[in-house]
């Protein structure tokens, strides 16, 4: 295997992506533009599932909504940023600390995992937190959760 092909064999692999504090303004102006580059750019594996987690109940269809209009104005095809969207899901929990909405995430990702990657491809999971969690007891019960995972 040349060094090349080993550069580029994660693209074969499954990823599955959590930003957490997925509808906040961070989320929808920084986060998920820089996700759209890197898939318009063919910088991510063609089996990718985008995870947005947070505390308001808006569904998969609410979430894409919320960020539609923000990766519409950068300079990529209409239908490039539709297929960028057929990969974003999302989950809520009552709270960032909440067990039951952690449990349901790791339902879907296992999910995906299990329908996309073989025992030649690996998968891999990259937790983005776009969310501050400034008090220590919160940071490490939150942490637990993520463990948990």
């Amino acid at each position: 295997m040349t060094s090349k092909t080993q550069e580029l064999n994660y693209l074969n692999a499954c990823l599955s992506i959590v930003v957490v504090g997925a509808s906040g303004d961070l989320a929808k102006k920084k986060t998920f533009p820089s996700l759209l580059n890197l898939f318009a750019d063919d910088l991510l594996p063609k089996n990718i599932v985008i995870f947005g987690y947070a505390r308001s109940d808006i569904g998969d269809d609410g979430l894409r909504d919320r960020i539609r209009p923000y990766l519409l104005k950068l300079n990529h095809p209409e239908e490039t940023v539709e297929s960028f969207l057929s990969t974003v899901r999302y989950q809520n929990g009552a709270s960032y600390g909440d067990i039951d909405g952690w449990t349901k995430l790791k339902s879907h990702i296992e999910g995906f995992e299990m329908s996309n990657s073989t025992k030649e491809t690996a998968f891999n999971r990259l937790f983005y937190f776009g969310k501050c969690v400034s008090i220590n007891h919160k940071r490490k019960h939150w942490i637990d959760c993520i463990d948990y995972l």
